[in-house]
C-alpha cells in the first residue's frame, strides 16, 4: 500500500489585508462624524502566501505483466528519496533506487513513493482611491502573482525506460502583473 495521492506533508496558507486606520475623532464639543471609515485616499495592501509540499509520485514501468496494466510500475530496490536537483541531467530523486521488471511480472514499487515539488508563491496587491467628487471616485489597482519569481516546478518525469527519468523539464508560474482603473459613479 502506498500513500493516498492527495496527500500533502505540509499545507499552509496565510492571507491579509492591510486597510488604513480609521479617522481619528475629533475633540469633544467639535463637530462628530457620525462614520467612521478608512481615509479613501490612503494605499491599501493585501496578500496571499501559498506554501505546500509536493504530491506523492508513483514511479512507473512499461507493462511488462502481459496483463494490459492500467498502472504497470517499477521494482524499488531502496528508498529513492535524492538531492531534488532542477535542470538538464540533474535528478529529483534516487533514480538508481528503481529497475524494470521482468517479463511476465508485476513491479514491487508502492504508490506514492517519492514526492513531487512543492508550491512556494505570494500573490500581492496595492490599491488606491482616489476621489473625484462627492460622489465620484476612481481607483487604481496594481496586482502580483509570484512577486517573488518563485519558480513552480513540474513533475518528475516518472517512467523508469524514459531517457529523462527523475528529471524536471518544464516549469511555469513566472511573475504576472496587471493593472486595473476603476471609476465609480
Amino acid at each position: 500500500m502506498g500513500t493516498n495521492l492527495l496527500r500533502r506533508e505540509a499545507h499552509f496558507h496565510v492571507f491579509g489585508d492591510l486597510r488604513p486606520a480609521d479617522r481619528p475623532q475629533q475633540e469633544m464639543g467639535k463637530q462628530l462624524e457620525t462614520r467612521c471609515e478608512p481615509d479613501p485616499r490612503e494605499l491599501q495592501f493585501s496578500g496571499i502566501l501559498f506554501l505546500r509540499s509536493g504530491f506523492p509520485l508513483t514511479i512507473q514501468d512499461t507493462d511488462r505483466s502481459g496483463t494490459i496494466s492500467r498502472g504497470p510500475r517499477a521494482n524499488r530496490i531502496r528508498d529513492g528519496a535524492g538531492t531534488e536537483q532542477v535542470g538538464p541531467g540533474q535528478k529529483w530523486f534516487d533514480t538508481g533506487a528503481f529497475t524494470t521488471t521482468t517479463a511476465g511480472t508485476f513491479g514491487d514499487s508502492g504508490i506514492g513513493v517519492v514526492r513531487g515539488p512543492g508550491l512556494k508563491e505570494l500573490d500581492f496587491s496595492i490599491q488606491k482611491v482616489f476621489l473625484v467628487t462627492e460622489a465620484k471616485r476612481v481607483e487604481l489597482r496594481t496586482e502580483f502573482f509570484n512577486l517573488t519569481n518563485t519558480p513552480i516546478f513540474g513533475a518528475p518525469v516518472r517512467n523508469v525506460t524514459s531517457a529523462t527519468f527523475g528529471e524536471i523539464t518544464g516549469s511555469q508560474g513566472e511573475r504576472q502583473v496587471q493593472f486595473a482603473l476603476k471609476l465609480y459613479f
